[in-house]
């Protein structure tokens, strides 16, 4: 009974406990109001971040060291001097740290004005402001007015002196995140016995400091790490003095004694397996720092691919963004254009309308007299007066007979397909696309011929093509196609032709020449006018058939020559890029001259021999010497001569001197009597000759 009691009226004590709630992620960012002139330490980072990110009211700093508290669970004399207190700042991108001075206000540096109702809500105004960099901001209490600056009192004069206002200047720095872990971990740790949980600084400060925590046993991890091991054996509870490698085990004396003797070589001293046991920890941390050192390249690679493609992606996107832009404004700049020929166009047919309205107008009046006047005199005046008048009254109206009005201007309805060309040739430099994909526009009636307008106002007609063009232009599959069509076209011309001539001299004979002309005969024009319409329709619904076979064919021709556009421009890129490689090719071998000379002067300094090369053998200069001389030079030319002059000089020479062994051998030899008479006769008789 006692117990449940006690249980009831500590939930009802923890009611009346309060909370701290932290700032929302998604509205609210924590802000940290430090004095101006106030030395922080080092760690102040660490607990500001760790303050932000966790439900705490503020910051205690006592001496180089600071502990996140919450303000309303601490127990004991507050130092306000020493406490820094969390706020949270409304729609503020990040973390902020604020220096504030009462003292002093930024000089000629306001960007804007704005009302707040408070510090906090022009610190807000400050943090989310999107059109300047707002480095600092001024809040009159009295006026509730907030002063946004472009710069801080590192960048720009500050006046020491507020006029007699209170101002609250404050300036906005980033919290920094990189201190944060590493404080962390130079903060000393817990362990809570009571709750079995070991506890981080911030961690007893948050959970620890409430009154029902008190009977807590909290130790630090130091401690509890001395007392973790037990120093007696378990089963002999004898002191450990030896290790078995074996097992892996303390062991004591009494464990020594009962293993068997040819297991004894496995234990060895505490000091050694202590150094052994170091030696595999030592090993396996240097395999693991090589573990992580490969998995962080790997990571460094992804994270770099990461940002390549994030790069990459990037610049894709911006071009095709461009290029959209480019065609958007191009299509925009294309119907300016177009749309200012339309009403040019529409301004000179009204233009001549009216003024035949006005011509036509200024008829009237004079026709609407002359009738009155008619009318009088045919009805109303005296003989005398008809006979007077009368010549008057036809001079008027011979007159405005004579009177000519304008032929009507050409009602030309404006034609879509030129809108499409022009707008094709526009964007022809965005898409590599042609005139020629604007489908041709079919009347309602059928017929393709109406739909083919003459271009009127700047539009530029086609140039009329000459015999050699059309001939190229009409072969292949177009002009197969074409010629069904084309030569009964020129009979049906032809026709047509001469049933005009028929139907015109038909025309003379009845008002020229005034005879008489056969019904038949005029019947037979008409039939004959409405057999060639009739063929004309026909004629017209064979090219409307052809239509989708044309299309195909001229479909065929584009994708060829946007293929040729694609395989060119892929040409021009591959050049720029070839010639990119050769600069950076040639700069490269720039960058190598420098070395490369440096080496050379240090080596004919060390080794001259080495800077020159050794001369060449003879056959080597002669062989260098052939093979520097041209092919078709003068200079090879002799020299071939040359040598053929040397090697027959050498044959000849080579068989005069056989002749001559040949002679000496003959004189040698011993002859007959006939012989011996020969020769001398031949001696004679050559010597007779000379």
């Amino acid at each position: 009974m006692i117990f449940d009691t006690a249980t009831r009226l500590f939930s009802l004590l923890l009611l009346f406990v309060p909370t701290v709630k932290g700032c929302r992620e998604d509205t609210e960012k924590a802000a940290f109001f430090v004095h101006g002139e106030a030395r922080l330490p080092q760690s102040a980072d660490a607990c500001f971040n760790s303050c932000a990110l966790g439900n705490c009211t503020g910051v205690l700093f006592t001496g180089d060291k600071c502990v996140t508290i919450d303000k309303t669970n601490y127990f004991g004399r507050l130092d306000e001097k020493n406490y820094i207190e969390k706020h949270c700042v409304k729609k503020s991108p990040h973390k902020l740290l604020v220096s504030e001075w009462n003292d002093r206000v930024l000089i000629d540096r306001s960007r804007s004005v704005r009302k707040a109702a408070s510090k906090l809500e022009c610190l807000s105004l400050c943090a989310q402001e999107k059109s300047f960099p707002c480095l600092s901001a001024m809040f009159y209490q009295e006026s509730d007015d907030c002063l946004l600056n472009a710069a801080s009192s590192s960048s720009a004069q500050v006046k020491l002196d507020t006029g007699g206002f209170k101002v609250a200047y404050m300036e906005l720095h980033g919290l920094k995140r990189k201190w944060l872990f590493v404080f962390l971990l130079d903060l000393p740790m817990f362990y809570c016995e009571t709750c079995q949980q070991s506890l981080c600084h911030s961690c007893r400060t948050s959970t620890h400091q409430a009154r029902m925590f008190a009977s807590h046993k909290i130790i630090s991890s130091d401690e509890r790490s001395k007392v973790y091991g037990s120093a007696l054996c378990k089963d002999h509870n004898e002191p450990y003095i030896l290790y078995c490698s074996d097992v892996r085990k303390l062991v004591c004396i009494q464990c020594f004694n009962g293993r068997p003797l040819e297991e004894r070589h496995s234990f060895i001293s505490i000091e050694q397996g202590h150094r052994m046991c170091l030696e595999k920890i030592e090993q396996s941390a240097a395999k693991l720092r090589f573990y992580q050192s490969e998995r962080q390249e790997e990571l460094n690679v992804r994270q770099r691919i990461l940002d390549e493609n994030a790069s990459n992606f990037s610049f894709a996107k911006t071009e095709l963004f461009q290029l959209c832009q480019q065609i958007i404004d191009t299509v925009m700049t294309t119907r300016e254009t177009l749309a200012k020929e339309l009403m040019k166009q529409q301004e000179q047919s009204d233009e001549q309308c009216k003024r035949q309205i006005k011509e036509i107008e200024a008829v009237m009046s004079p026709v609407r007299l002359c009738l009155f006047s008619s009318q009088i005199l045919c009805n109303t005046a005296s003989k005398l007066d008809v006979v007077q008048l009368c010549p008057q009254l036809q001079k008027r109206i011979s007159s405005i007979l004579d009177k000519t009005v304008d032929k009507l201007p050409v009602s030309s309805t404006p034609d879509s397909l030129e809108v499409r060309s022009d707008l094709a040739k526009s964007l022809e430099p965005y898409l590599g696309m042609s005139a020629a994909w604007c489908p041709i526009s079919v009347s309602r009636e059928g017929s393709s011929s109406n739909s083919y307008k003459r271009g009127s106002g700047s539009h530029k007609t086609m140039p009329m093509l000459s015999k050699f063009q059309a001939a190229i232009d009409l072969a292949g599959a177009f002009g197969q196609l074409f010629g069904k069509v084309e030569h009964p076209l020129r009979q049906l011309v032809v026709e047509l032709a001469s049933i005009s001539q028929q139907v015109l001299e038909t025309q003379r004979d009845l008002t020229i020449r005034r005879c008489l002309i056969e019904k038949e005969d005029v019947e037979k024009l008409v039939k004959m006018c409405k057999k060639i319409e009739a063929s004309l329709g026909m004629h017209s619904a064979a090219l409307d058939g052809m239509q989708s076979e044309m299309q195909e064919i001229w479909q065929e021709q584009l994708d060829r020559v946007r293929r040729q556009q694609i395989i060119y421009r892929d040409k021009v890129q591959e050049v720029l890029n070839l010639r990119e490689t050769a600069r950076q090719v040639l700069t490269a071998a720039k960058q190598l001259v420098p070395y490369v000379s440096c080496i050379l002067n240090m080596n004919a300094m060390i080794d001259p021999k080495r800077c020159h090369p050794p001369d060449p053998a003879p056959m080597e200069s002669i062989c260098l010497e052939i093979t520097g001389i041209e092919p078709n030079s003068q200079n090879r030319i002799l020299a071939i001569e040359k040598e053929e002059e040397n090697r027959r000089l050498i044959q000849e020479a080579k068989k005069k001197e056989e002749l001559a062994g040949q002679c000496a051998v003959m004189k040698s030899l011993k002859h007959g009597k006939i012989k011996r008479k020969e020769v001398q006769h031949r001696m004679m008789t050559s010597l007779f000759c000379r």
